[in-house]
């Protein structure tokens, strides 16, 4: 199981759905991992650990 995985266990374990996901788990440029769901995004990266971004933070990051 990946660090994504077991971070979407927790989240679903605590009640929050991460929605559909978008995409397969992906490479990220600086060496961890990342997959978009419907309402979150989950990052990976073996020196910062694991966590969830809401899209909406993820969106508005995007276009500044």
């Amino acid at each position: 199981m990946t660090a994504i995985s077991q971070k979407i266990n927790q989240l679903r374990a605590a009640g929050t759905d991460p929605g559909a996901p978008r995409t397969d788990e992906m490479p990220c440029r600086d060496g961890g991992t990342m997959q978009l769901f419907e309402d979150l995004t989950i990052f990976h990266h073996p020196g910062v650990g694991t966590f969830a971004l809401e899209t909406l933070i993820r969106d508005a990051y995007a276009q500044d």
